[in-house]
């Protein structure tokens, strides 16, 4: 995997890992990793399948074990040593890599899942609305 982040000036990242190791059974997916990105940085993980950009992923937002490492986010220590905050905790949005949060509903139901509680003609009009701005009307 290659991370790429730019050398904006700063003296504490909005995101620090340093030497981060995640290993299933004896197999480590990442070993050492260390990122700093800054604000405003825009991040792009690259590489072949299998070589753990999901992974850092999963280990920033507290969804898989980390064998050892540091993970800061703004300041908050999110994991080192024996220390690591629950990710209902971590304040981190994620998606998944699949192609719908729930792969059994349609897309029009995907959409409309934080909509729960609205007008039946107002989820309508967002989905129709949000299809529409990424150019996937009629897809519902």
């Amino acid at each position: 995997m290659t991370a790429i982040s730019s050398n904006t000036p700063n003296l504490l990242g909005s995101l620090n890992i340093e030497q981060l190791t995640v290993a299933f059974d004896d197999k480590a997916v990442l070993k050492d990793f260390s990122l700093t990105l800054n604000e405003g940085d825009i991040l792009c993980l690259l590489g072949p399948s299998g070589c753990g950009k999901t992974t850092a992923l999963k280990a920033i937002a507290g969804l898989l074990e980390v064998q050892q490492g540091k993970i800061e986010l703004f300041g908050k220590l999110l994991k080192k040593n024996a220390f690591e905050l629950p990710p209902e905790k971590r304040d981190i949005g994620f998606i998944f890599q699949d192609y719908a949060l729930f792969p059994h509903m349609s897309v029009a139901q995907n959409i409309a899942f934080s909509l729960k509680g609205q007008p039946k003609a107002a989820i309508e009009a967002i989905i129709k609305q949000n299809l529409a701005m990424v150019h996937l009307d009629g897809l519902q």
